[in-house]
């Protein structure tokens, strides 16, 4: 989730937008309250961002959660890094 960071940093910028936040973050008396408030917003809103279209799917890829249990089609899924091209990983 490379873009997760890129995003954050769009709420950040837009929150310090506002005069007062930006003040609170200048002088330091952003509580530790409020940023545990903002942060799990913050991270809310980039990850539904990051996971729109077919990020999703890309995702749950790379983690390899839609290997089946029987092995069909996982060579598609499946490329180990170095591996010569063509070269197909067989799970018995």
């Amino acid at each position: 989730m490379g873009k997760m960071k890129v995003y954050l940093g769009q709420l950040l910028d837009e929150w310090l937008d506002d005069e007062d936040n930006l003040e609170k973050w200048e002088s330091n008396t952003l509580t530790a309250s409020d940023r545990r408030i903002l942060l799990p917003h913050w991270f809310y809103k980039a990850s539904m961002k990051a996971l729109q279209g077919e990020a999703k799917r890309k995702y749950f890829e790379h983690a390899g959660a839609l290997l089946t249990a029987d092995g069909t089609d996982d060579d598609l899924l499946i490329k180990l890094e170095g591996a010569p091209a063509g070269y197909k990983v067989v799970i018995r």
